[in-house]
């Protein structure tokens, strides 16, 4: 019987080839970084946006920063289509595209004297690309921060357990900045302490549990959960980057990081452990996977007449192939922090490898799970793999099965409000540069409102129901801003002569099937206000549907606001897809005048 051994030791002898032969060729190659020259963060030093990092410390940001529930979630959805083309889009998405799209993400903005998207579009490519990249981030924004409001407040829900240890990790990594930034306290000393914070929550969080005090959790309404995440996540938007999101996403990285490794390492050890462990019924279980077609409220959207392995497969693994928000996250926080140009690499692009590892190890956490243990939602499957996977390397289910889901449920919750604390600042600065001078432009340059309005779209979704239908956009545009990323990177470096077919490939792949992906999703939208033609969800599954969108919300209590908000799904998808084409076609026009002293004599 195969063993989740199998693909996870590949996958991890891929990882590693390609970061050590493939990601440095073209490091040296292409890009050919000089630890000599200043970097932004050196030459406009101002402690708020830049700040030159340690490459340790700020590969601990990148990584906690880049890598929320998509590789965690993605391969769930994913393996509908079954393990193995899962499988290959994990390894050959991460290895011929993911790492060059974040690697290339930073090392623009380093050589571009810190500018972010916006500025660096309208330089290379022309002021409407830019407009229309600046508009494209912003609606994408608005849509994974309704989806992460929402999942953070569903966790909290779900696992109370998660409450206790996540508000503390976030405090000690609060505190472990004061130590590094304000006291100049020695950095192995501050991680220590932010680890004893967190370690004092998860055994705070089980024992409360435990003795029944976080029973009433369950009677409470699930936006009172949603609130206090965007509380915690407005500090995280405000505050100087080295005060809050830096110092808390670099502690988070830590029991993150932790978690990768035992899910991989039980894995490499599935075979030996289901010998030492033959009578624990819930122990590991081995391969085939057993994929919980029927009980997940997103698969009906991958599934039967509604989504076709190419283009949805590409799209519904977000982030653990390939994402667009890495590209947010290197242009607008990493690339300002960057020390040396040679810190990109290990940063950047080490940090996607690693991802990939992640959703590897989700995909190992999935595939143990027996079909009657599987329950409808893929949050509540990942902590009972997780710890069926990992607990016989602790003596076995009965000892260490409930700290174990402990520990997992807030890694899941530690993943998905890093990554959330960062969408409102990024959102802000967005709407900042396509405002302009206009007369909204004040509220969105003051960062507490800036934020704040971000933060009330944000809930306004979660709240009232309609989130679940974001989903179904958030692969899609996500990895069309990696493309576009890609592009406008192939952009840069055809103006300085340098070779584009290592992101000019990808980027002509994302876009083709991120754009089919939209249209598919912009149909599935449109019809679903059809009576008759659609499948709705009610507290029974997925089930035929004679009534039309809004009249299935309405009989399942949902209020006109979340049908309002619903048909705005379907119009967004329509102005991704637009856009998108929008900032393509013009850059692509960019990339075809060639090198810059070509450019120049074109405009004589």
């Amino acid at each position: 019987m195969p063993y989740p051994a199998i693909f996870v030791g590949i996958g991890l002898v891929i990882f590693i080839v390609g970061y050590w032969l493939y990601a440095r060729f073209v490091d040296r190659s292409v890009w050919a970084p000089d630890s000599s020259v200043k970097t932004p963060a050196h030459m406009y030093m101002d402690g708020v946006e830049f700040f030159p990092t340690s490459k340790s410390v700020l590969f601990g940001f990148q990584f906690k920063s880049i890598a929320a529930l998509g590789p965690i979630s993605g391969p769930f959805i994913a393996l509908v289509f079954g393990w193995v083309p899962a499988f290959l889009w994990i390894i050959f998405g991460t290895f011929f595209i993911g790492w060059i799209h974040d690697y290339t993400a930073v090392m623009i903005t380093v050589r571009s004297e810190g500018e972010s998207f916006g500025p660096v579009c309208y330089r290379l490519v022309g002021s409407r690309a830019r407009k229309g990249l600046m508009g494209f981030i912003i609606f994408y924004l608005i849509l994974v921060m309704a989806v992460f409001a929402y999942i953070c407040g569903a966790f909290f829900k779900a696992f109370p357990q998660s409450i206790i240890p996540t508000i503390l990790t976030i405090v000690g990594g609060f505190i472990a900045g004061i130590l590094m930034y304000r006291l100049k306290i020695n950095i192995i000393i501050a991680t220590v302490v932010g680890i004893i914070f967190m370690v004092i929550g998860v055994a705070a969080g089980l024992w409360l549990n435990m003795v029944g005090l976080l029973a009433w959790v369950a009677a409470t309404p699930r936006e009172w959960w949603i609130g206090l995440a965007l509380v915690l996540v407005f500090f995280g938007a405000t505050l100087a980057i080295t005060d809050w999101a830096q110092p808390v996403n670099y502690i988070a990285f830590w029991p993150c990081f932790a978690a990768i490794i035992l899910l991989i390492v039980g894995a490499l050890l599935s075979p030996l452990l289901t010998m030492l462990y033959p009578l624990d019924p819930v122990l590991i279980q081995g391969l085939p996977f057993y994929p919980p077609t029927a009980t997940n409220p997103l698969l009906p959207f991958y599934t039967d007449a509604n989504g076709p392995i190419w283009p949805i497969l590409f799209v519904a693994i977000a982030c653990g192939a390939i994402s667009g928000w890495h590209s947010l996250v290197g242009s607008s926080a990493t690339g300002k922090q960057l020390n040396l140009e040679t810190d990109a690499l290990p940063v950047a692009g080490g940090s996607m490898f690693l991802e990939g590892v992640l959703a590897m190890a989700a995909m190992s956490a999935y595939v143990v799970i027996a079909p009657a243990a599987v329950v409808p939602s893929w949050f509540l499957n990942f902590p009972t793999g997780a710890a069926i996977i990992t607990q016989g390397m602790f003596g076995g289910s009965a000892i260490s099965g409930p700290i174990l889901i402990a520990f997992f449920a807030m890694v899941l919750e530690l993943y998905a409000i890093t990554v959330l604390q960062l969408m409102p600042r990024f959102f802000r600065m967005a709407a900042a540069d396509l405002s302009g001078t206009s007369v909204i432009a004040p509220l969105f340059k003051n960062k507490w409102i800036g934020a704040l309005i971000g933060i009330l779209i944000a809930f306004a979704f979660a709240a009232t129901g309609a989130w679940y239908h974001i989903w179904l956009l958030f692969g899609g545009s996500n990895q069309l801003l990696a493309g576009l990323c890609l592009m406008l990177g192939s952009v840069y470096l055809i103006r300085n002569k340098k070779p584009t077919k290592y992101t000019l490939i990808p980027a002509f792949f994302m876009i083709i099937t991120c754009q089919a992906a939209l249209l598919w999703e912009s149909w599935v939208f449109l019809r679903t206000w059809v009576p008759g033609t659609w499948n709705a969800f009610t507290p029974t599954g997925w089930v035929a549907s004679a009534g039309s969108l809004v009249a299935d919300l309405a009989a399942a209590g949902v209020l006109w606001p979340a049908q309002l908000l619903t048909g705005i799904m379907a119009f967004m998808a329509i102005v991704l897809f637009i856009l998108g084409c929008l900032v393509f076609y013009d850059a692509f026009k960019a990339w075809r005048h060639g090198p810059e002293s070509e450019v120049e004599a074109t405009a004589e």
